[in-house]
């Protein structure tokens, strides 16, 4: 499927929290490059977003060179235009709007 790449140029991550990231509970405090603070919480949202909607992060790393982030994107086969077409009849009712003629609406 198609894929994104997200790379930096900062302080990287070490391969035992590398190992680590997206796991709640685990350590993943650091400083940045220009000294910044990070908690690691977007990440760890990040991680769990992606989980949630069927994407896959994958990273990799050198300390001192920075990161990259690989986001796997899965195609999926969208439900029958039938299907569809019910979906959006039942959201135009609700909205009270009538989309298609009466003959239709029983389908």
């Amino acid at each position: 499927g198609p894929q994104l790449w997200i790379r930096d140029s900062g302080i990287g991550i070490p391969p035992q929290m590398l190992a680590n990231l997206g796991r709640y509970g685990q350590n993943i405090h650091r400083t940045g490059t220009n000294g910044e603070e990070g908690s690691g919480l977007g990440l760890l949202t990040a991680f769990h977003l992606a989980n949630r909607t069927g994407i896959q992060i994958k990273a990799s790393s050198r300390p001192g060179l920075g990161t990259t982030f690989t986001l796997l994107f899965t195609l999926r086969t969208p439900p029958p235009l039938k299907s569809q077409q019910k979906l959006s009849i039942r959201m135009a009712h609700m909205l009270g709007l009538n989309p298609l003629p009466s003959r239709w609406e029983k389908t």
